[in-house]
């Protein structure tokens, strides 16, 4: 490695160490008060996103997939550099005063009607049961598609857009809207809270169909959140279990996209390590566009 190479790797770790601290120290402040802050969601979105394997890479102990770090350290500066400039810029705009008193508007204006929005549930369902048969009937049926998956989820299938979006987006947005209503503090019996616990679990099994781990988690992460908010206060313990749960499982899964036993149990280190870790490659993909945004043609 040549000196210029050493010098950009240095930078580059510096700048990680920069964005994890301003990652953690944004992350502390405010903990108690609100742990599901929009900044905290954010800021722990940025972190599984950009510093997992920066950090791994920085240590020594990580693959940068992207690009190869010893001839291309100046790219990943350049790369770290925009992320920490965009985590401190979303950082200032939030203290502003507009931008606090937005983001402290947590209760409902009204709550929902709970017949109207059962109403909007069952054509929801509707459409997500039609254009989930649709779905299945041009890719070979359940049991051919789930063959083939691997292969729809990493290269796609251009046209079927119209139907993956009835039962992967519509059905997810009414269900939360159904578990924002049974969880309003105003008039929420039992039978309320287990409906939206049941509108939940029906607006994330059509879409479990199609292996993508953020389809299954999103709807969740929003169902907390209403929970938070509308029922009561979640302490930071309670939500790091939950973030700790919610990893795991989602590693698990990733391991074969379904929950065998056969996957827990033969999975090794490295797989783990990949799993849970090193996924997070928001930094190689900002280095790959630096690198050949010359030769782009404009982004055309």
């Amino acid at each position: 490695m040549d000196n210029s190479a050493a010098t950009a790797t240095l930078i580059y770790r510096l700048l990680v160490a920069a964005c994890v601290g301003t990652i953690g120290v944004s992350l502390y402040s405010g903990l108690r008060r609100d742990c599901l802050s929009a900044k905290h969601l954010v800021v722990t979105s940025y972190a599984l996103q950009f510093c997992f394997n920066s950090v791994a890479v920085a240590l020594g102990i990580g693959t940068t997939p992207g690009l190869e770090l010893e001839d291309n350290a100046a790219y990943y500066c350049y790369s770290m550099l925009l992320i920490l400039a965009g985590l401190v810029a979303y950082l200032v705009g939030y203290r502003l005063s507009a931008a606090r008193g937005l983001m402290r508007t947590s209760r409902l204006s009204r709550r929902w009607s709970s017949r109207a929005v059962s109403k909007v549930f069952v054509g929801a369902c509707l459409i997500a049961s039609t254009s989930l048969a649709g779905f299945l009937v041009i890719n070979g049926g359940l049991e051919g598609f789930l063959t083939d998956r691997e292969f729809w989820r990493t290269e796609g299938i251009i046209g079927q857009g119209y139907l993956t979006f009835g039962f992967g987006a519509v059905l997810p947005l009414v269900g939360t809207a159904v578990v924002v209503s049974g969880l309003h503090r105003q008039g929420g019996g039992k039978s309320r809270f287990t409906r939206a616990i049941l509108a939940l679990g029906a607006s994330v099994l059509p879409v479990s169909v199609l292996g993508f781990r953020g389809l299954v988690v999103y709807p969740v992460i929003r169902a907390v959140t209403a929970f938070h908010y509308l029922r009561r206060r979640l302490r930071a313990r309670s939500v790091a279990l939950f973030v700790i749960v919610l990893f795991f499982l989602g590693s698990w899964y990733g391991l074969d996209r379904k929950f065998s036993v056969e996957a827990l149990r033969t999975a090794t280190a490295p797989q783990w390590s990949r799993q849970l870790l090193l996924r997070s490659t928001g930094t190689d993909i900002v280095a790959v566009v630096l690198k050949n945004i010359d030769g782009s043609g404009g982004f055309q």
